[in-house]
């Protein structure tokens, strides 16, 4: 049990808060760059070790999904993880509920906050790279 006093109580502390302080500057930091991008929205990350971004994907996004046999969001995790290494878990997963729409339905990913702030730096722009060429490749042309 440790306590004020301790010869090592105000270095666990000071660890402990810069660990939760690197935490929230993660899930920020992840939030905010999913919220960046064109069709997709993320909540602000709450007591988790997950962002949880819903993707609003084109109609040819999810028409090739199908036609290959997949989710769509599990198509789009396929995809970026094949063209940037980053991996992401389909909200498919988790049992998400379609929309009233079920022609359309909604798609989630979810990624983790857990690598460390460089690797994070790192990996945003691999992502907004990704994603704009994904985009661009399906974008709707009417």
């Amino acid at each position: 049990h440790r306590r004020l006093g301790d010869g090592c109580f105000e270095n666990f502390m000071a660890e402990k808060e810069d660990i939760r302080l690197s935490l929230a500057k993660r899930a920020k930091t992840l939030a905010s760059a999913f919220s960046s991008l064109e069709g997709m929205t993320c909540n602000r990350v709450e007591g988790a070790i997950y962002a949880f971004p819903r993707i609003h994907l084109p109609a040819a996004a999810i028409k090739a999904a199908k036609a290959e046999g997949m989710s769509p969001d599990l198509f789009y995790a396929c995809r970026l993880l094949d063209a940037t290494g980053i991996a992401v878990v389909p909200g498919s997963g988790f049992h998400q509920v379609s929309g009233r729409n079920k022609a359309t339905g909604t798609w989630h990913i979810r990624c983790t906050i857990l690598p460390g702030e460089d690797k994070i730096k790192v990996m945003i722009p691999r992502l907004k790279e990704f994603h704009e060429s994904f985009m661009n490749e399906f974008r709707d042309r009417s």
